[in-house]
């Protein structure tokens, strides 16, 4: 499985139905979510429920069909969709590829963003494993799906988002799990927008000023407030503060390190430490790189504050 911390985004009643074959079949209920969501600083990830192996009977490969993720805006899940992801297993030679859509209310492929051969296993960019469900007397299965960031607009799942799961045995429409616009089945469509959990960080360090006298090391005193930005629990944070390699540490640990953090939502945590030591270049520095990580997503980051480091060699002071 991709090592990422999976955010559900659909936790409604989604039983086993009528689609065959079943590797195509999304399901889902508020304890077994259909459909997950996460990202890190590379990738956006999806995951989908399905009701078995989307893996063509005794082989590696996946069935002649496409499964996907819808995006919309927030307002609702009848807004109109903005992109289209998909994992595109039909067997021709446009297909067989991780791809990204613009969508709108008639089309939900209407212009290629991104293309990106699938490779399967946990090394690649799909993954099929067994779930943790049964909804129909049969193990379920989660089909995992990675694509760069870079496919979409800068910061783009840093808002709020609706996110609806298909399938369908058609590259060119969606016709068989069909979310609204494109059928009627709304219980594909997650309900509440989601935005990826973040924390804001602020940091601040004293003194502002320092100098380059390696024959005289200042002490510097790093505090980092942690805010959880999120409306749940975030559990298991790491903190990693490292201090930029033109400052030279002779005293106190770099990076300095918390493990195991637990914020409540909009709760805040402050952490202190000192560093003793010497810069060796003059100018405005940034002193430290903050980085709030869940796993292997990163939360948040901030570089700085910056230090007014003045060179003190040929000073004469009276």
């Amino acid at each position: 499985m991709f090592n990422v911390t999976w955010i559900p985004v659909n936790t409604k009643n989604i039983p086993a139905g009528d689609i065959n074959p079943c590797g195509e079949d999304i399901v889902g209920s508020p304890a077994f979510p259909g459909l997950f969501f996460s990202t890190d600083s590379n990738f956006v990830y999806f995951r989908i429920r399905l009701n078995c192996d989307p893996r063509k009977p005794n082989s590696a490969d996946l069935e002649n069909a496409v499964w996907g993720v819808v995006i919309k805006s927030a307002a609702s899940a009848l807004t109109p969709p903005l992109f289209t992801a998909r994992v595109n297993g039909k067997n021709d030679p446009t297909s067989n590829a991780v791809q990204v859509y613009t969508a709108d209310n008639t089309n939900p492929f209407i212009t290629q963003v991104c293309s990106n051969p699938i490779v399967l296993g946990a090394l690649g960019n799909v993954e099929v494993d067994m779930a943790d469900s049964n909804f129909d007397n049969t193990p379920d299965f989660f089909l995992d799906f990675k694509i760069p960031l870079t496919c979409f607009p800068a910061g783009f799942f840093d808002t709020a988002r609706i996110y609806c799961g298909f399938t369908s045995e058609n590259r060119n429409n969606i016709n068989k799990e069909t979310p609204p616009p494109y059928g009627d089945n709304a219980a594909l469509c997650g309900q509440t927008p989601v935005v990826p959990p973040t924390v804001s960080i602020v940091k601040t360090v004293t003194p502002l000023t320092g100098t380059t006298c390696t024959d005289t090391p200042q002490q510097y005193t790093v505090s980092i407030t942690v805010t959880n930005n999120s409306g749940t629990t975030l559990a298991g944070l790491t903190l990693t503060d490292t201090v930029n390699p033109n400052f030279t540490v002779t005293a106190g640990t770099n990076p300095f390190i918390v493990n195991n953090i637990t914020l409540a939502a909009g709760a805040s945590q402050t952490f202190t430490h000192t560093l003793t030591g010497f810069f060796t270049v003059s100018g405005l520095i940034p002193f430290n790189t903050a980085t709030v990580t869940q796993g292997s997503t990163v939360l948040g980051t901030v570089v700085g504050p910056n230090i007014l480091v003045t060179p003190c060699r040929g000073l004469i002071f009276s």
